[in-house]
């Protein structure tokens, strides 16, 4: 319901901190039924070079596929959709991220390489799900990734396609992935097999790249002496708390972090999150306020 809010505040947000040159250009994937309203609301931006795409020709699989969530289709569009843009490296971002330290091309690519935070938060069935779809081994204990927003090589992202395409049926990755997750599947109301198929996007990133040797041709770890900055901030806001924790946090967010989430779908009222966000500065006052 306050998607395009949030889109704005993260859009002001970038605007106000990224640097000249960051992005070569910022992509924001909609439905087809949006994609007139985001161009009016959008485009008109200065600096970020934003452009619309209508996410059925980004990523044609998707249209029609009514019975799979927005969740996974959102998840695909991450994968798939980076596979085939024309660029190097590709930083996603959902619409409740905030920009919240400067931003530049030097800080996310230190040396060409792709800031990589290392990260447990991804959930243990996402990593069994990705593994068994590319038919390789679970990680241990080694430091991973991290979840939005994440930079992507987009060699990586065509390479994990490739391996889920040569175990698929007919070479259809699409349909291997999604199949067990759409509204109706029988396991999904089998308690021990819900999350059997719940794979990830990050998950099948990082597997393909450990796999095939490519982490340390694209990636750098973030949060050493030598590049400090992490880009999720460990203060982002994923579930409803008491006001007092969440002002602590917004008003004074990691000093080694790039981006804030202030998840979208916890359950508190956005008109209380947006006063919040602006009492701390860091979004701009409701007119009228």
């Amino acid at each position: 319901m306050h998607e395009a809010e949030r889109a704005r505040h993260l859009l002001d947000s970038l605007s106000r901190y990224a640097a000249e040159g960051t992005f070569d250009e910022f992509l924001i994937v909609m439905r087809p039924d949006e994609v007139d309203a985001g161009r009016e609301a959008f485009e008109n931006r200065t600096g970020l070079n934003v452009r619309i795409v209508d996410e059925t020709e980004l990523v044609p699989e998707i249209a029609g596929d009514e019975k799979l969530s927005g969740w996974s289709k959102q998840q695909i569009i991450k994968l798939a959709g980076a596979a085939r843009l024309d660029a190097d490296f590709v930083l996603t971002f959902d619409a409740d991220v905030l920009c919240v330290h400067p931003l530049s091309k030097d800080i996310l690519l230190p040396g060409g390489k792709a800031l990589i935070d290392p990260s447990a938060t991804h959930r243990p069935w996402w990593w069994s799900a990705s593994a068994r779809k590319l038919g390789v081994g679970r990680p241990g204990n080694e430091e991973t990734i991290g979840v939005t927003p994440v930079l992507m090589s987009t060699e990586i992202c065509r390479r994990a396609l490739e391996r889920l395409a040569t175990r698929a049926r007919n070479a259809d990755w699409y349909e291997y992935l999604v199949r067990p997750l759409r509204q109706g599947a029988p396991h999904v109301y089998l308690p021990r097999q819900r999350y059997l198929f719940r794979w990830s996007e990050y998950t099948l990133y990082f597997l393909t790249a450990r796999e095939d040797g490519l982490l340390d041709r694209y990636h750098v770890r973030a949060g050493t002496p030598e590049r400090p900055m992490h880009l999720l901030s460990r203060k982002s806001i994923w579930h409803a708390t008491d006001l007092d924790t969440m002002r602590e946090r917004l008003r004074h967010p990691d000093p080694d972090s790039l981006f804030l989430v202030v998840q979208s779908n916890m359950l508190l009222p956005y008109d209380v999150v947006r006063e919040e966000l602006a009492a701390a500065g860091l979004i701009e006052p409701a007119k009228g306020d």
